[in-house]
């Protein structure tokens, strides 16, 4: 959108015509924000965040940076859309008619599993209400789990405690992917290395675990 003209000032006709012929030929080049989130995501998995940024993604969309601000203020706003492309269907995915606990924790499982394919977006999502990433599927997920008869005064803190936990764990797991903590333990610290070689869970079980400890110590321990 052009600027309004200044009152009591008359533009040079030739230099208005430049700045609109300018103007539309950065409009010929505007590519969809969806097209550039993807792009975005592309990186992150392969390069890591800090790949992403104007000009790469100029580059590899073979548009100029002034297209890009086109849809886009700055970084954050490409993370955070790149943020809701990644985890579109999550929240509010499964059956809704199923027990609320039991499709509370498929979504915690399924948001954790996205957050391990992109954990650098997990920053990003820190901030996801500010941002408003997730915030329609948020909405839906309150409202069913109201109609189910959750007491409204838990969901919030319900929410929030799963969120962090699937964050921490992505970030944990993504830290250190290929850490064997029993061999490293073996010689200096016999107790954390025989505690280590006895765990009998994997680490997608023993989120599931946690997050099912969190769903049924806020709302009780007895199942619905």
């Amino acid at each position: 959108m052009l600027d309004p003209p200044i009152p009591g000032w008359q533009a040079d006709p030739v230099s208005q015509y430049r700045r609109e012929n300018r103007f539309e030929r950065i409009k010929s080049q505007v590519i969809s924000p969806r097209e550039t989130a993807k792009m975005a995501l592309e990186l992150i998995r392969n390069e890591g965040v800090e790949a992403v940024t104007i000009r790469r993604l100029a580059f590899e969309l073979d548009v100029k940076s002034a297209s890009l601000y086109y849809h886009f203020r700055n970084k954050e706003e490409i993370l955070a859309l790149a943020a809701t492309v990644a985890l579109a269907g999550i929240r509010g995915a499964g059956n809704p008619d199923r027990p609320w606990r039991e499709w509370l924790l498929e979504n915690t499982v399924r948001y954790r599993r996205a957050l391990l394919v992109y954990p650098d977006l997990v920053p990003t999502l820190m901030r996801r209400h500010p941002l408003h990433i997730g915030t329609e599927e948020h909405e839906a997920a309150v409202q069913l789990l109201e109609r189910q008869g959750v007491p409204p005064e838990i969901i919030m803190p319900l929410f929030d405690a799963l969120e962090a936990l699937a964050c921490g764990s992505a970030l944990y797991t993504a830290a250190t992917p290929n850490f064997d903590r029993a061999a490293a333990w073996e010689d200096d610290f016999p107790a954390m290395y025989r505690v280590s070689s006895l765990v009998g869970l994997s680490d997608d079980e023993a989120f599931e675990r946690a997050a099912r400890g969190v769903i049924d110590g806020l709302a009780g321990g007895d199942s619905e």
